[in-house]
């Protein structure tokens, strides 16, 4: 069972009834609203041959999924998709699915899932956290990571698009007790500040993670500054992270026409607005940051992160994980 980021406007109560009476491993774009969601889902699914071997009869697909290209991968390799989604009349939500329901189905018969495959399910996952555990600490994705570990309960977090969500479906820790959002689509990088103002007018204490591109391009939203409680956590990157991660990256001309870097000291920027700010360079800096308490707006800039590297980073964990899966499928052969 498959859930977009938005969760087609059904309720996680819903969605995770239907996945027990399905007996089905639950993969979520959003982890911070499913406690009992798999972890680091892209990163499990990212080696073809731990996707052949979890090949489904069925995938249930609540809403749209535009996250991972391996998850992506993997609901092809289904027998049967079924996709639920109440707008599949207004909008292109079929991608070719076998059934599309508008409502939620009901299990009436009692399914009895293959335990072997709930148990490959578990072991590699156990295996992507494995393939994690030499991340570097000051990373992108560590940083996500952290940010999604450390909200209070009941806190509201606003992510935006490009890197910071797919690091947040990525690395973080399933948790069931914060509210998030995010703009998706075509123009999901529009009003990103803005956002997260009017997300914060509905809760008492409202965070956002918004790369750099991002937060500039929306940057006279300052002008206008809200009495509530908000923290914006910049991801200074210097321009536009995600396209170092395709295969562009490195070409002539690269750097002006994807990478787009910015050059701009975005803590003397927000300071121009009068807002309160802080840049952090360390996971301890971040700790330390997000535990300060503020009364109203506070941007925190988070420093020291190349988008080269961070390109490397991502596909050296893609590599730990082939490795650890290569490691356990010789073991087992051998046993």
């Amino acid at each position: 069972m498959i859930v977009g980021h938005d969760r087609a406007g059904f309720s996680e109560r819903e969605i995770e009834k239907l996945a027990r009476d399905l007996g089905a491993p639950l993969i979520t774009e959003d982890p911070l609203r499913f406690k009992g969601a798999l972890a680091h889902a892209p990163i499990l699914l990212s080696d073809e041959r731990v996707r052949k071997e979890l090949t489904p009869e069925l995938a249930v697909i609540i809403g749209r999924t535009t996250l991972s290209r391996s998850t992506s991968a993997y609901i092809d390799l289904a027998q049967k998709t079924l996709v639920v989604d109440p707008r599949a009349k207004r909008i292109d939500s079929a991608r070719g699915a076998d059934e599309i329901l508008a409502v939620m189905p009901a299990v009436k018969i009692s399914v009895n899932s293959d335990r072997n495959w709930l148990q490959a399910w578990n072991s590699f996952e156990s295996l992507a956290k494995e393939a994690l555990s030499n991340y570097p600490e000051w990373s992108e994705g560590a940083l996500a990571s952290l940010v999604a570990a450390e909200l209070e309960n009941d806190s509201a977090l606003f992510v935006s698009s490009s890197r910071p969500i797919r690091d947040l479906e990525a690395f973080a820790t399933p948790r069931a007790d914060v509210t998030t959002y995010a703009n998706r689509g075509l123009a999901g990088i529009d009003g990103s500040i803005s956002t997260a103002m009017g997300i914060a007018t509905h809760h008492d204490e409202t965070f956002a993670i918004i790369g750099d591109l991002a937060f500039l391009h929306d940057i006279s939203a300052l002008s206008n500054p809200i009495k509530d409680v908000l923290t914006i956590i910049v991801v200074d990157n210097n321009g536009g992270g995600i396209f170092s991660t395709l295969p562009q990256q490195g070409m002539d001309g690269f750097e002006k026409i994807f990478g787009t870097p910015h050059d701009r000291d975005i803590a003397k920027i927000v300071s121009g607005f009068g807002i309160s700010n802080e840049a952090v360079s360390s996971k301890e800096e971040l700790l330390a940051a997000l535990k300060q308490i503020h009364t109203k707006s506070h941007v925190i800039v988070a420093k020291g992160f190349s988008r080269y590297d961070n390109a490397v980073h991502l596909l050296q964990l893609q590599k730990n994980y082939h490795k650890v899966v290569t490691r356990k499928k010789l073991r087992r052969d051998q046993n």
